[in-house]
């Protein structure tokens, strides 16, 4: 009975310690995926922005990013001189 209790112990004591080093090694790793969406849409002054997208466990953050490709047909730029 006592070979029993201690088997029983030692597989707990493994089984915590197996699940504080995954909960760890979550918490450090990043499993991020950022992605563009949507239309593009543009500032006073032209430049394109895209919503940008993010999920999972990262540091990034969703919201309007801007997007060089993007390109205002209504633009146009200022002339400095007239």
């Amino acid at each position: 009975m006592q070979v029993i209790k201690a088997l029983f112990g030692i597989v707990a004591v493994l089984a915590l310690v197996a699940f504080l080093f995954i909960a760890v090694s979550a918490k450090n790793s990043e499993s991020c995926s950022c992605y563009f969406t949507g239309d593009c849409f543009f500032d006073e002054n032209g430049k394109g922005y895209r919503y940008h997208q993010c999920g999972g466990s990262c540091a990034a953050y969703s919201g309007p990013a801007p997007y060089p490709a993007c390109q205002n047909p209504d633009y146009k730029p200022r002339k400095l001189f007239d």
